[in-house]
């Protein structure tokens, strides 16, 4: 018997078994960037504008990880920001997208 084979909530073709990376997710794909950097304070000031909305304690991690999007509306970048579990005096920054405004002045 061939596997079931719908439609989702947004009447595209959905077969479940499937490993293949749809063409709307590969259209999709976000650049990350990630810095490292040694500093007493968590959140570095980058120049843009964040938005704190959300923390995760995230398993075999002492410290938490806190999520940030951009402040400017239509832009949809996001980071990230956690201690370096080896070496505490590091922060792991990671930025997901690309800002589509000018950035901030120098």
């Amino acid at each position: 018997m061939p596997p079931f084979i719908g439609t989702s909530k947004n009447n595209k073709l959905y077969q479940p078994n499937s490993n293949a990376p749809s063409p709307d997710m590969m259209d999709k794909q976000v650049r990350r960037f990630v810095f490292t950097t040694k500093s007493d304070i968590d959140v570095l000031d980058d120049g843009f504008k964040w938005r704190k909305y959300g923390k995760k304690i995230v398993k075999n991690r002492q410290n938490p990880r806190n999520y940030y999007k951009c402040c400017v509306a239509g832009c949809t970048v996001k980071k990230r920001i956690e201690r370096d579990n080896d070496d505490p005096s590091c922060v792991i920054t990671t930025y997901q997208g690309t800002h589509n405004h000018i950035g901030p002045r120098s």
